[in-house]
């Protein structure tokens, strides 16, 4: 029978698609099926002990540039992970958006070119933040030990026999982002972006509980076109797991409804400083600028890594 200390320290790691078994629905709809941008991409819970929830919160269809010829557009999501139990974090989150063509919108399916991702935030580069360093030591040491009695031989040998090395170590809280190749035929653009969030092992105090990512997408048409919502979440459990709880851990066959967009739709969330028809300023190189905040994120460091 595992002890109090072995449920404390037991990690679990399991992708979280559905919404809470109890009091809550089994997966985020679109309501009716067409919904366009729906606000909510996902909200679950398990009673008000642990809360998934993402929304879009800004989404602007427009052009990179006054001469309307590259149609492209932005959206802001907003994250919120909260463990409300005392000794309990989320250790680590991946999560991801792949667009795709809305295959309703033509019967010509072979022309549609998926969305592609132009520029994203945050982590464009590796970025380590919440730093610990910490004092190791490592290697034996072989020997007697050296006293006030012992030889000078002996210190001697004792000397040469240690290979101890003391060190410092440092641990940070980690944030990285990346894009995957279409995985269609034919098609060489990057129609898929991830970001994936890590706690200071040292510190163990968790990954940051409110995060907002933002995408630039470049768009080959003005065709509807869809987002899939993936995210998975690590985090330690430092009680006892019910039936029910172990079912809304570990569930995936259900996955919430795709995101549904119309580049024909009106803009929606705070547009202050967002121009439609000039939203290639935002960028700079693969990074959105100014887009995105991440919980705590006060000092950045990027990463040479």
């Amino acid at each position: 029978m595992p002890t109090q200390q072995d449920l404390y320290e037991k990690e679990f790691s399991y992708p979280l698609y559905e919404a809470a078994i109890e009091g809550g629905r089994v997966k985020e709809k679109n309501i009716p099926p067409d919904q366009v941008q729906r606000p909510v991409i996902t909200d679950r819970a398990h009673g008000n002990r642990y809360i998934i929830s993402v929304h879009l919160l800004t989404c602007v269809h427009g052009y990179l540039d006054p001469t309307r010829t590259k149609p492209a557009s932005l959206m802001i999501f907003e994250y919120r992970l909260v463990c409300a139990e005392e000794k309990h974090n989320f250790t680590s989150v991946k999560t991801s958006l792949e667009f795709t063509e809305d295959t309703r919108s033509s019967a010509d399916t072979k022309t549609l070119v998926r969305p592609h991702v132009l520029s994203f935030a945050p982590f464009e580069r590796k970025v380590c933040w919440n730093e610990a360093r910490v004092e190791i030591e490592v290697g034996s040491s072989a020997g007697a030990e050296v006293g006030v009695d012992a030889s000078l031989a002996t210190a001697k040998i004792t000397l040469e026999g240690d290979k101890r090395k003391r060190g410092e170590k440092r641990y940070f809280t980690e944030g990285l982002a990346w894009t995957r190749k279409s995985r269609v035929e034919g098609q060489e653009n990057y129609p898929e972006v991830w970001w994936y969030l890590r706690q200071n092992a040292w510190a163990q105090d968790g990954i940051p509980p409110d995060f907002r990512v933002a995408i630039l997408l470049g768009r080959s048409s003005d065709f509807p076109f869809q987002a899939n919502f993936y995210i998975e979440v690590n985090g330690c459990l430092g009680f006892r797991i019910s039936e029910s709880l172990d079912r809304f851990l570990k569930r995936s066959d259900i996955r919430d409804d795709p995101i549904n967009f119309r580049p024909d739709a009106k803009p929606l969330g705070n547009l202050t400083g967002i121009n439609r028809d000039h939203l290639g300023e935002l960028m700079e190189g693969h990074r959105l600028k100014a887009l995105a905040q991440v919980w705590g994120l006060d000092v950045i460091k990027e990463s040479d890594n």
